[in-house]
């Protein structure tokens, strides 16, 4: 049964200042995260794909930051593997899977998320 879907597109140019501000990464992003984003060559395209997919998993389970859940309780690994914790972790159901997409072009990324149970 699908639980939810998500989608989001972000302009990258929102990302150009910001890719190299530590205090502003370190608000959004995990380590894991960070780490990959400082290896790679685009970090604005990278910063906005991690960004569109934790828009998408918000979105798809139906729930904002102001109901416990955090930027850091999704961590988007390789592969785009997601892990969840904190309020995501209660909420989740043993099954649940979450099927993760995304593409881009040179100006934006679209997310997309489907949280089946």
């Amino acid at each position: 049964m699908i639980r939810g879907i998500g989608i989001d597109i972000i302009d990258t140019k929102r990302f150009g200042t910001v890719k190299n501000q530590k205090k502003f990464l370190r608000q959004l992003y995990t380590s894991n995260e960070i780490r990959e984003i400082q290896h790679l060559n685009k970090k604005d395209q990278q910063c906005s794909v991690y960004f569109a997919i934790k828009e998408t998993i918000l979105k798809a389970f139906k729930i904002g930051l102001h109901f416990g859940s955090y930027w850091h309780n999704i961590d988007i690994g390789k592969n785009f593997k997601i892990t969840l914790s904190g309020y995501f972790k209660k909420i989740l159901k043993k099954n649940t899977k979450i099927h993760v997409s995304h593409t881009y072009s040179d100006h934006y990324v679209i997310g997309f998320v489907l949280v089946q149970e």
